[in-house]
């Protein structure tokens, strides 16, 4: 996968992450949040490692964040939230935009 459009797939799965689970955190709720942010956190320290190391695993690890995503997007559903989950599988979906585009030119 090429280096800017995993970084641009790294930006948008880590940086929501973190901040779900700070705000869960916020709101209380310590066992979630926790969870966000060492989901988060593994996230970007698997990335981070992808990215010096030219691991060719970078698919997985795209996937393995927009699975996190949609599992945040699928608690706040259940929150009953109004927005927050329409962002999050927002992000969840452009985080595969470069699995979607390195699929389509090898085809």
């Amino acid at each position: 996968m090429k280096k800017k459009l995993f970084i641009f797939s790294f930006i948008m799965t880590a940086f929501p992450l973190i901040l779900a689970g700070t705000d869960t955190l916020d709101q209380g709720k310590a066992v979630f949040g926790t969870i966000y942010v060492l989901c988060g956190l593994a996230y970007t320290s698997f990335a981070l490692l992808a990215i010096r190391k030219d691991v060719n695993g970078n698919k997985w690890i795209t996937l393995f964040g927009s699975l996190i995503l949609l599992i945040v997007a699928f608690d706040y559903f259940l929150q009953a939230k109004k927005y927050l989950p329409y962002v999050y599988l927002a992000a969840s979906l452009a985080s595969l935009i470069p699995l979607l585009v390195k699929r389509l030119k090898k085809e």
